[in-house]
């Protein structure tokens, strides 16, 4: 695993769990085929890992409520509901139409959500965050 970042302030924890390139393995590829605003209106087919196996690991349950905040490497972060990531099972892609993701291809990992399966519109843009470098679980209590 790639070192965890543990912070605690105002009572929030914050944790860092990205499976590296050595444990990969462990968290099983899922593929996503959708559309998305930046792609044009053909659906397109992603992998990765779910966002829930790349943060919680993979036998683990996801908490009942919290938040994940994902960052990339430009700054930008967006806090994600726990619920909305059990309901629709995003993925961290690393591949978009069986390439590998570049970062002039919004890689290295693309946070993809089941747009075209689920109803999702676009109130969900600010979800599709490219260029991920961290993950972070956001929990109210210190359990």
């Amino acid at each position: 695993m790639i070192p965890v970042r543990l912070w605690v302030a105002s009572f929030i924890l914050l944790t860092t769990v990205f499976p590296s390139a050595m444990s990969a393995e462990e968290c099983s590829r899922e593929r996503i085929q959708t559309v998305t605003t930046w792609t044009g209106p053909n659906a397109q087919n992603f992998d990765g890992p779910t966002l829930s196996c790349s943060v919680f690991g993979r036998e683990a349950k996801l908490p009942r409520s919290g938040e994940v905040l994902c960052g990339s490497l430009n700054g930008y972060q967006v806090k994600i509901p726990v619920d909305l990531i059990r309901q629709m099972r995003p993925i961290l892609a690393d591949r978009q139409n069986g390439e590998v993701l570049t970062l002039r291809k919004r890689g290295p990992k693309w946070l993809i959500w089941p747009r075209s399966s689920k109803s999702l519109n676009s109130i969900f843009d600010d979800y599709f965050i490219w260029s991920v470098d961290n993950c972070q679980f956001l929990s109210n209590t210190l359990n």
